[in-house]
């Protein structure tokens, strides 16, 4: 595997400060570190950290112009070091990492297991090159695996977006039925509320734009939040903080536990103004007009707790990315990019109505980007795929039925229902439920058996009509060849479990794309 790894890469790396991304060929990382694994990168997200980096505002902690940007990066081990072999990694695994990379293993910190090394190499898209590029060289201590179901796009602001808020609920410590709140409902808070309520938590929504209340609602039902608050204005705000704070307990009222997820200086003396006695409040946001405004005599008087948190550790972001997959949440992935469009993601991601996060599928060079652009046109393929599969069946039904049952009768007819009737229709019905039930709800494995049953459903009752049309046409000897029409149920399974395989794995997509379809 390694002998096909290309010596340049197309990536995108800071031009300069508050001068955007220069995307350029640069050299494949290929010399690996002790604990090093070599990932080609499937896609990578965009964060708000991202811009803070534009913008030199890591700049003291190392962050220089050059710097390829993204520390939300998920794809597939194409080298290892010994090391990394010896920790069970091996070629081939779907893997992301968080953002840290180089830990020294011997600090406090390390010894603790937090993410806090003191002498950390550094961090990805911060101060070492990060995932908007075709390969990066990734730490194998802190990777995880990334399940089949969950797709390339939405996996990827798992590990940032995904671990910071599982890591701050584990700070929060929500127990069953105990209310939450989040604040902000965006990139990081769509995912934080959706890990409480699988944590059996109560959840509270609060934002002050729609567009964050509207993501809210858009989940699976047995995640959305219990209530929701859009404070767009002071009067909201006031209403908003009178009613929590009476709420919910005769005595001690307030809400259990908030978890801040964006970055306004005011945001922690608003939250405290409902959080009730012996509360706790967790920050993820980073303000970067100075310091969070806080009330003391709530913090004292209340005896609240007021924390931050990084980022999780390797093991609980394994644990993240399990509750994730097991509890079906979702990502909403706004849009996607190209390594190309790199600055264009870049100014998206201002926009106020921006819902979700971000991500940058890696399509990295000339040669790739047909067969890129193919590969996001998913919803064509449905169709495409059974169109085919009808077509070539169909022919071969046809030459079958001139040569053994009704010879060159009725042939204009023969040919219309053979040829173009049925593919068309059976393309159609299939194409058309697979995008309505299958596709941006479910990937991999279930996904894979949902298309084949499907399969069965539909074409088993296209076969059956087309049976009983023959037992009256008589032309493709339905009346003297009963086992000649039925054992093709099997056959219809097959298909629909093939053409599932095809769409629905990551390594069908890349067949498909490499076929052209």
């Amino acid at each position: 595997m390694a002998d096909q790894i290309p010596q340049q890469m197309r990536a995108a790396s800071i031009k300069d400060f508050n001068k955007g991304y220069e995307v350029k060929s640069v050299d494949v990382p290929t010399e690996l570190g002790p604990n090093d694994v070599l990932v080609k990168v499937a896609a990578a997200g965009y964060c708000h950290t991202d811009l803070q980096v534009q913008e030199g505002v890591y700049a003291s902690s190392g962050a220089k112009p050059g710097l390829i940007g993204s520390h939300e990066p998920v794809g597939t081990i194409v080298k290892l070091s010994p090391e990394a072999e010896k920790k069970g990694w091996k070629i081939g695994d779907r893997v992301g990492s968080i953002n840290t990379y180089g830990c020294c293993g011997s600090c406090n910190s390390c010894n603790k297991g937090k993410q806090l090394c003191d002498n950390l190499t550094g961090m990805l898209g911060l101060t070492v090159d990060g995932g908007f590029a075709q390969y990066m060289k990734a730490d194998a201590r802190v990777i995880c695996k990334v399940p089949e179901e969950i797709p390339w796009a939405e996996a990827a602001p798992l590990f940032c977006a995904g671990a910071t808020v599982y890591g701050a609920l584990v700070a929060a410590d929500p127990k069953p039925d105990q209310w939450l709140a989040v604040v902000g409902i965006g990139g990081l808070g769509h995912l934080a509320f959706q890990y409480a309520k699988a944590m059996g938590a109560k959840v509270i929504a609060i934002d002050n734009r729609q567009e964050g209340i509207d993501l809210a609602n858009d989940v699976p039902s047995h995640l959305k939040p219990d209530r929701t608050y859009v404070l767009d204005s002071k009067e909201e705000e006031s209403n908003c903080i009178q009613e929590l704070q009476t709420s919910f307990y005769d005595t001690n009222p307030g809400v259990d536990r908030v978890v801040i997820t964006t970055e306004a200086r005011p945001l922690v003396k608003f939250a405290q103004q409902f959080l009730r006695k012996g509360g706790v409040l967790v920050d993820v946001g980073l303000p970067a007009d100075g310091p969070f405004e806080v009330d003391p005599f709530a913090l004292n008087f209340k005896e609240q707790t007021i924390r931050g948190a990084l980022i999780c550790t390797p093991e609980r972001s394994r644990e993240m990315i399990e509750l994730h997959a097991k509890n079906k949440c979702t990502t909403h992935i706004e849009k996607t990019f190209s390594v190309e469009q790199a600055n264009e993601m870049a100014e998206h991601y201002l926009s106020k109505q921006l819902k979700g996060r971000l991500c940058m599928p890696i399509i990295t060079s000339p040669e790739e980007k047909p067969a890129a652009s193919k590969r996001r046109a998913i919803y064509l393929r449905p169709f495409l795929l059974f169109y085919i599969n009808s077509f070539i069946f169909e022919v071969a039904m046809l030459i079958v039925s001139i040569i053994f049952f009704s010879g060159w009768r009725d042939m204009l007819p023969k040919f219309m229902w053979t040829i173009v009737f049925c593919p068309l229709g059976m393309g159609g019905a299939m194409g058309g439920l697979i995008n309505a039930f299958i596709v941006d709800r479910i990937y991999g494995a279930r996904a894979v058996h949902l298309a084949a049953n499907m399969s069965v459903l539909v074409l088993g009752a296209c076969n059956d009509l087309y049976y009983n049309l023959d037992l009256v046409f008589g032309w493709f000897g339905a009346k003297d060849h009963f086992w000649w029409w039925h054992w093709r149920y099997l056959g219809i399974w097959f298909v629909g479990y093939t053409n599932g395989k095809l769409i629905f794995t990551d390594q069908g997509q890349e067949t498909l794309a490499g076929w052209g379809v």
